[in-house]
């Protein structure tokens, strides 16, 4: 969005979501709010851009959920309303670490559990538990996560 109608919006135009003062576009569906022009097509004009990432993208390239704009790069991220999924796990206890080392950074993290406590068992995928962070951080918090957790895996 353009400062000057940025600071007059609260909210998306195009599906009403609350904007973030720190990304110049929705963090949930990848509005604009102005056209410009794709970067894989130069003859395609867009008003989306990739929620994770923020290069815009016309309808050929974009990948994702209906709601969300994705590039191809970022095609396999799991977007959540405006929020991506950077760990899964079966363990809450273990989403709540990941969570914490992503927090001493000042990363917003959330935790979604799908877990059903009336039951002892696990139903595999439905004891889901997330660490969510917002779409604009992903990269981010990746990053962080292969340092501090996985810094053998690289």
């Amino acid at each position: 969005y353009p400062p000057e109608s940025r600071e007059a919006r609260s909210e998306c135009r195009s599906c009403s979501a609350p904007l973030r003062p720190d990304v110049s576009y929705c963090p949930v569906c990848g509005e604009l709010g102005v056209a410009t022009t794709c970067r894989e097509h130069q003859r395609s004009v867009t008003t989306r851009c990739c929620v994770v990432c923020g290069i815009p993208v016309c309808e050929q390239c974009r990948r994702g959920p209906r709601y969300s704009a994705l590039c191809v790069s970022h095609a396999g991220v799991h977007v959540i309303q405006g929020w991506t999924e950077v760990w899964r796990t079966a363990s809450e206890v273990e989403a709540e670490i990941v969570a914490g080392i992503l927090r001493s950074p000042e990363i917003e993290a959330h935790v979604l559990s799908q877990k059903d406590r009336a039951n002892v068992v696990s139903f595999g995928g439905l004891s889901i538990v997330r660490v969510l962070v917002p779409a604009h951080r992903h990269r981010e918090a990746l990053a962080v996560l292969q340092a501090e957790v996985l810094p053998d895996a690289g």
